[in-house]
């Protein structure tokens, strides 16, 4: 198995489409720093499902989208593919290719695909789940995760051995296990808690049964006097109704006979207002005419005077335009004399500009020529002078690291006795924080006491809060039971209602308002019902007849069948109830061993459906087991032969079976069921209420227990000893860390002795190397001095030659730019003569226009006056008649006022009428409602009708003594006090629960059981399979090490104490000559080599098929070096390297190399090498 392709788009610097084609063993991947190597790495541990972006080197992780450059648009998508050959079979799929790609968009929407088809994260993770690939294994090697690997956290390294050893998985089982214990144990302390409530609640309801029924004694006894008080209230209230309604009626005959009079005066009235207001509309009508005549007038004569005024400018205008004519001529003539002159001028510099291009030409010539030569000598100096440069500061560099070593060494020293002088310090600090701690354990026995008094106290107070949360959490459990019981009947209703045949013919019918029934539209299978344990043996036997739709007649059927027709939904059958025959039962068996019954005679539904069955299903009969239905066809007890199961046998040849499915037998009656569940869902939801109300009632109880001032002063006497104690624990915390500090200063002086002697040693090496470097730069220098003074010659030269081309250069440019400037001035001149020219014609036709408007302007002021002599004789007839019809309005008006007072009398005197009608209808109505509130009492509260009921009193029937009986029993039920009138029914229903929730704690103990057995095994396997490969990976990588120190070298892999799967894996290397204390004393080359060591020796115990190590050579030396690429040639037979490098040798060990440049500001560009041990083909 290896990696064979890579294509990235838009991840980071990869603005375009890139491809990578690998091969086996190895390959490297070279460029510049910052050209967008690493990119590639990222880019793999980001499609292997890398999840934080800090690890990819962002802040968020849309920041590895490409985000634009100077000339290029940031890409709105990063998309990687990732190609694996599965040619070893090693991750688990039929497949022998896999391609893993992840994108991800701007908006925060991200996908992955396996194969081109999406899938989820957790998918991606389960493929490569201990196999050595994926974000976080070993499959991937960047150089600052050495300095982790041996440095950084325990499970870190341990991770490393856990891939390995195939045990991730077996750690997220147990997880997953833990997690599903502590549910278990946290359900069975719930249902524990439960159970003993439920039993208190049962003990309580049986005491109340017995004051239930006494209750329900008196009741009855009370409901007895109060009917027949009012019945008494009801006749006496007839009585009173009957005088008063005869008075009414002659009070309303009155009030009749005035409304008349008064709407014949009112008619008489209305008449004269309506003459009245058509006179008004001929008045205003008038007057509209009289104002439009004035205002015609008026705008006629401002028609006139602007006419005039227009003629008057137009006059004025054409005079004006005559004198700008002569001056045109004029200017013609001045104009053609300034052009003649500058046409002589410009010949003049012309025959000067064909002398001054035959000297520049010569002159740039000689120019040309002494460039050339400066440009060769300048090369050859500018070679000198680099090669001088690079020496210097070789030195410089050398000398900088000698002058910093020094430095740091004297730093060293200072520290050493700064830290010996703060470790005395700190030893004296420690030693008075021990003697205060001592001091304040002393005082903490009075704190407690002050705490202990006030819990005393608080406690009695809360017994009485107690008891009211226990009875509102136990209404709180019955709310939550019975909304755990309505969620499931109202689950059971929709998944009944969900299910609808699913042929189309059906379907239509059912849903078609177009053809309607008597009744509900049901189907033969909804119609029956049977015992749960018969629906799918009913089901079965049924089967195409459950679908026939029951009709109540022959018509019904027709009207469907040609709506079928009409819309060409198929066909479907029909049973028409009014056509079905009587049929008996079937013959009584006998000695047919395991039948239950026919199936026709196991179904209930009404009698016409049961003859219908009896047809349909003949003598089919329902048996336990297929055996024995199979014996009973064969021996010709009967036709058909149908088991629990829905298996059928027909005719001795014909067998139905298989497996049953989950909504088998459910259509088999659906409708009782449905039913059914309504009625129970209705009941759960009044009892909800109850419930619901009952606890608002125990909170407000509860909210008037006051408990601030007990619990104050229980928590200032808590905070007191809580600020004594945390005195204590921050002086114990001061100590420690005071300790802490001896220790790290008395580390830091050994490693500080270690760092000394290495400063030294360097510094005697890199003296003898500056003494090398200022040899070569002598000689440098004074071939730099012989190439300075031959370019300073040369340049001289050339300045001459530049300065003599740009005298005759600029003396052109003068030449030309007059040229210009005089071709400019004669084609200004004759664009001013064009235009004086088009101004003239413009205003010869203006003219022509005006004198045109003058004679239009004169017939229109003429015809304005004749239509102003007609409008002012017309105004005056219209006045005439306004004056007329205003003179008839008035002697109509005072008609209109006398009839109005008139009216206003007779008014008055209806309105006492209506006032001694309206008090009348008062105590009518008064009457009435206390009739009616005596009837609704009767009715609402006994449900008697008191107009119907047959009531006898006694002859000596007494009001005073029947409300003293009353009074005496409502005493009685007061002293009862608050009954439960759900007792008994209460008492079932927490005994079935108290069974119910027994029965649940013993399945959560076998769970609880089942689970931990489960958790035992996954850390037993778990165990042995990583001790097993840690004990592999510890021998293999002793031998590694002394492979790349020599033999001498001393390393082991040691666990801790305790659980090996949370131990810590301690890493010790010791090379040839060394006893670092750990592994902190070695350098980082010796760092890296211990690192590789470890990772080589996972991979002989669990071979990874490819491996990314990023710069990871980068601190080795060059023997070093060797040892690394020996030994990464050796292991690729097995696993594919990806070698990101900046050191030749790696790069001439690799198979091929692909190199990143950015010839492109910010976008990385890839140019691939392979290699071979003959020659190299560019590809």
């Amino acid at each position: 198995m290896y990696l064979s392709d890579l294509e990235i788009v838009g991840f980071k610097s990869f603005a375009q489409k890139t491809n990578f084609k690998f091969s086996g063993g190895i390959t490297g991947l070279v460029g510049p720093n910052g050209s967008g190597k690493t990119n590639i790495v990222d880019a793999i541990r980001w499609v292997l499902g890398e999840q934080k972006s800090s690890i990819l080197r962002s802040d968020i992780m849309e920041d590895v989208i490409f985000n634009g450059t100077s000339r290029r648009k940031p890409l709105g998508m990063a998309e990687v593919s990732l190609t694996l050959q599965n040619n070893k079979q090693i991750l688990p799929t039929e497949y022998s290719e896999v391609t893993i790609s992840r994108r991800l968009f701007r908006n925060g929407e991200s996908q992955y695909l396996l194969n081109n088809t999406q899938c989820r994260l957790r998918d991606v993770m389960d493929l490569f789940m201990d196999t050595g690939i994926g974000a976080d294994s070993y499959s991937v090697i960047e150089l600052k995760m050495v300095e982790a690997i041996l440095s950084g956290k325990p499970e870190e390294r341990r991770s490393l051995v856990e891939e390995a050893a195939g045990v991730k998985k077996y750690k997220l089982r147990r997880k997953e296990a833990s997690r599903k214990l502590q549910n278990v144990q946290s359900d069975l302390l719930r249902v524990n808690d439960l159970v003993s409530e439920i039993e208190k609640q049962v003990n309580s309801l049986s005491r109340q049964a017995a004051k239930t029924r006494r209750y329900n004694r008196l009741t009855e006894e009370l409901k007895s006097f109060e009917v027949k008080l009012l019945y008494h209230q009801f006749e006496n209230y007839n009585r009173k109704l009957s005088g008063i309604n005869v008075e009414f009626e002659e009070l309303k005959s009155k009030k009749s006979e005035k409304s008349r009079e008064i709407q014949s005066d009112e008619k008489a009235l209305n008449e004269l207002k309506e003459k009245m207001s058509l006179l008004d509309t001929e008045y205003q009508t008038a007057l509209e005419k009289e104002n439009e005549m004035n205002s015609r007038i008026s705008t006629i004569n401002q028609d006139s005077a602007v006419t005039q005024e227009k003629i008057s400018a137009l006059n004025s205008t054409n005079l004006r335009i005559h004198n700008e004519l002569a001056e045109y001529s004029e200017n013609y003539e001045n104009l053609n004399r300034q052009i003649e002159t500058i046409k002589n001028s410009l010949n003049n510099v012309l025959n000067l500009v064909s002398q001054v291009d035959a000297e520049l030409t010569f002159a740039s010539s000689q120019r040309d020529e002494i460039r050339e030569l400066v440009n060769q000598v300048r090369d050859q100096n500018t070679f000198s002078n680099e090669e001088v440069l690079n020496f210097q500061n070789r030195i410089q560099t050398i000398i900088n690291d000698i002058e910093n070593g020094k430095n740091r060494k004297i730093s060293l020293e200072r520290s050493i006795e700064e830290s010996i002088e703060e470790i005395n310090n700190l030893k004296s600090k420690l030693q008075n924080l021990e003697d205060e701690i001592e001091s304040y354990k002393q005082k903490n026995h009075d704190f407690e006491q002050r705490v202990i008094d006030a819990e005393t106290a608080l406690k009695i107070a809360e017994e009485n809060k107690l008891n009211l949360e226990n009875e509102i959490e136990k209404q709180r459990n019955k709310f939550s039971d019975l909304n755990i019981e309505l969620n499931s009947k109202n689950a059971s209703l929709e998944m009944l209602q969900s299910i609808i045949d699913t042929d189309d013919s059906t379907k239509y019918l059912i849903k078609d308002a177009g053809w309607q029934t008597d009744k509900e539209k049901l189907l033969l299978g909804e119609a029956v019902s049977t015992d749960e344990k018969y629906r799918v043996a009913v089901s079965a036997a049924l089967g195409e007849y459950s679908r026939y739709f029951i009709v109540d007649n022959k018509e019904e059927a027709e009207i469907a069948i040609q709506m079928l027709k009409s819309s060409g939904k198929g066909k479907a059958s029909f049973i028409c109830k009014n056509l079905i025959p009587a049929t008996t039962k079937p013959e009584a068996y006998s000695g047919i061993t395991g039948a239950v019954g026919y199936v026709s005679e196991l179904v209930r539904a009404d009698e016409k459906i049961i003859d219908a069955l009896r047809i349909l299903l003949g003598k089919t009969m329902l048996f336990e087991n297929i055996t024995m239905a199979w014996d009973s066809v064969q021996k010709g007890l009967c036709d058909i032969a149908v088991t629990i199961d829905g298996e059928i046998i027909k005719n001795k040849a014909f067998l139905r079976g298989g497996s049953k499915s989950k909504t088998e037998g459910l259509q088999i009656g659906k409708k009782e069921r449905v039913d059914k569940l309504k009625s129970e869902i209705k009941q759960l939801n009044n009892k909800i209420s109850d419930v619901d109300q009952t606890i608002k009632n125990l909170k407000e109880q509860l909210d008037k227990i006051d408990m601030a001032q007990l619990n104050n002063t229980l928590r200032n006497a808590q905070n007191e000893k809580n600020n004594h104690e945390q005195a204590i624990v921050q002086l114990s915390y001061k100590a420690q860390s005071l300790q802490q500090s001896i220790q790290v200063y008395e580390k830091n002086n050994e490693n500080f002795y270690d760092e000394i002697n290495l400063i030294k040693l360097k510094i005697d090496n890199s003296k003898s190397e500056i003494q090398d470097l200022e040899t070569k730069l002598t000689q440098a220098k004074e071939q730099q001095i012989q190439k300075s003074e031959e370019l300073r010659e040369l340049e001289v030269k050339l300045a001459e030659k530049d300065d003599e081309f740009h005298k005759v250069e600029m003396k052109k440019v003068r030449y030309d730019q007059e040229i210009i400037s005089l071709n400019k001035e004669i084609e200004s001149l004759n664009d001013r003569i064009n235009e004086l020219r088009n101004n003239e014609e413009k205003r010869k036709l203006e003219i022509q226009k005006n004198k045109e408007d003058i004679d239009n302007y004169e017939k229109l002021l003429a015809e304005l006056n004749l239509q102003l002599e007609e409008l002012k004789l017309g105004s005056i007839e219209i006045q005439n008649q306004r004056e007329f019809t205003g003179n008839l309005i008035k002697s109509l008006k005072e008609q209109v006022t006398q009839y109005s007072n008139d009216i206003n009398l007779k008014r008055k005197e209806y309105e006492q009428l209506f006032e001694s009608i309206h008090l009348m209808d008062i105590k009518v109505n008064e009457l009435a409602n206390k009739l009616e509130n005596v009837k609704s009492r009767a009715s609402e509260g006994y449900e008697i009708d008191l107009e119907t009921s047959q009531i006898e009193l006694e002859e000596n029937f007494s009001i005073e003594d029947t409300k003293k009986e009353v009074n005496d029993i409502k005493e009685k039920l007061i002293q009862l006090g608050n009954v439960n009138f759900m007792a008994l029914e209460e008492f079932e229903e927490q005994n079935e629960r108290l069974q119910f929730y027994t029965k649940q704690i013993n399945d959560l103990q076998d769970s609880e059981k089942n689970l931990l057995e489960t958790i035992d095994e996954i850390n037993r396997t778990a165990q042995e399979k990583f001790t097993e490969t840690f004990d592999k990976v510890n021998i293999s990588f002793q031998k590694l090490i002394k492979r790349l120190f020599g033999e001498d070298a001393e390393s082991e892999l040691k666990l801790t104490e305790g659980d090996p799967l949370e131990s810590d894996i301690a890493i010790i290397a010791k090379p040839p000559g060394k006893k670092p204390r750990n592994i902190e004393g070695l350098s980082q080359g010796e760092k890296t080599l211990v690192a590789i060591a470890l990772l080589f020796a996972i991979y002989l115990v669990k071979p990874s098929p490819f491996c990314i190590l990023d710069e990871v050579d980068a601190p080795l030396d060059d023997t070093n070096i060797g040892r690394f690429i020996h030994l990464i040639r050796e292991f690729s037979t097995d696993t594919q390297f990806l070698v990101v490098t900046h050191n030749k040798k790696t790069m001439e060990e690799s198979d091929s190399l692909y190199g990143i440049t950015m010839e492109e500001e910010g976008v990385s560009k890839v140019v691939s090498v392979r290699l071979s041990q003959e020659n190299g083909n560019n590809n």
